[in-house]
């Protein structure tokens, strides 16, 4: 039974390291170009211009009806990337309403967004999707993600550019348990991460690196404001991680798809009885996605020490399982077998 279960193995490891590699379009990597752009100096630089369209959360209401936004995580990400590029002209603007869902979002779209002339489009709506459904809500977001994928704009130096789009996964809501894979967030997230390789665009996850809290520090309640909306410390998780995106040690101008050249990622021990060490050589931290043999995404991880244990067994049982790590070097895919 085990030699038909690796055989299987093989089989599916294969198609998803194919998959990953040419969907995987997130981070450093996608951004590569507008981090060469944001290092010109003057008289040749540009204006470069990060658009957030969504909600209340990117707005920056922490306890409604107030208002913080200098606080929110678009100003947070602003200042980040300055201190990485000092020469460089950028504006954060959001397009943002509260109370607003992906598809009228999406009817707005060219009026209020595209206008913005946007090098970079975060679009952060899945908070409130939930009451649409996951079938109007990606109907929404697709409509989104094509209208801004065919735009093109003249900047202020006078050539014509591109959008480059950033999908980004839910922040929390504290009436569900954001450790649970059966909420409606988590299932959100899953089809926001589908979409980003289904279109090749960039993905920002900031439903994992709250998962990720959870899981290492327990509750989250100190990074919320109210129920569903983060607080200062929650704003500054958010957008010191966007900053890291954007690299003055990128080479290149033209961006490209990582194809895991230069993911290390070391797995042991396997076979095991559930606990497993993860050990990586780079500085980027991981999304982990484990899947059975089936093709079928179990859970996800985001990895961001080092070395780190994981206790699999409370959410696996026996059997033989695909652990597939990206981040924005690439991508890399493990066999694992539990006994």
């Amino acid at each position: 039974m085990m030699k038909k279960y690796l055989v299987l193995l093989i089989i599916l490891w294969s198609g998803i390291c194919f998959t990953a590699t040419r969907a995987q379009s997130a981070g450093q990597k996608y951004l590569s170009e507008i981090s060469q752009e944001m290092k010109v100096k003057w008289p040749k630089n540009r204006t470069i211009n990060l658009v957030f369209h969504g909600h209340s959360v990117p707005s920056g209401y922490f306890v409604t009806p107030n208002v913080n936004k200098i606080n929110s995580y678009p100003v947070v990400a602003l200042k980040k990337i300055k201190e990485k590029f000092p020469y460089a002209v950028i504006n954060s603007i959001t397009t943002s309403i509260g109370g607003e869902h992906a598809e009228k979002g999406a009817n707005r779209l060219k009026r209020d967004v595209l206008n913005h002339k946007p090098d970079v489009l975060f679009i952060d709506y899945a908070l409130n999707d939930r009451s649409l459904g996951l079938t109007r809500a990606k109907k929404a977001w697709e409509k989104m993600i094509t209208e801004a994928k065919k735009h093109t704009f003249t900047g202020d130096d006078g050539k014509k550019h591109k959008i480059k789009i950033v999908l980004m996964t839910p922040t929390p809501d504290l009436n569900e348990k954001i450790l649970s894979d059966s909420s409606l967030l988590f299932q959100h997230a899953t089809q926001i991460r589908q979409l980003a390789k289904k279109h090749k665009v960039g993905l920002f996850d900031s439903f994992g690196i709250f998962r990720n809290i959870a899981r290492k520090k327990g509750p989250i309640n100190s990074y919320m404001a109210q129920k569903n909306h983060i607080n200062q410390k929650g704003h500054t998780a958010i957008g010191n991680a966007i900053a890291t995106f954007f690299s003055p040690d990128i080479k290149g101008k033209k961006a490209s798809i990582p194809t895991g050249g230069g993911l290390n990622v070391n797995v042991y021990p396997t076979p095991s009885k559930g606990m497993v060490t993860i050990e990586r050589t780079t500085a980027a931290p991981l999304l982990l996605e484990i899947f059975d043999i089936s093709g079928k995404l179990i859970t996800e991880y985001n990895i961001e020490e080092s070395k780190e244990t994981l206790q699999l067994h409370k959410v696996l049982g026996t059997g033989v399982y695909v652990l597939k790590f990206s981040n924005s070097l690439g991508t890399q895919s493990k066999r694992f077998i539990i006994e």
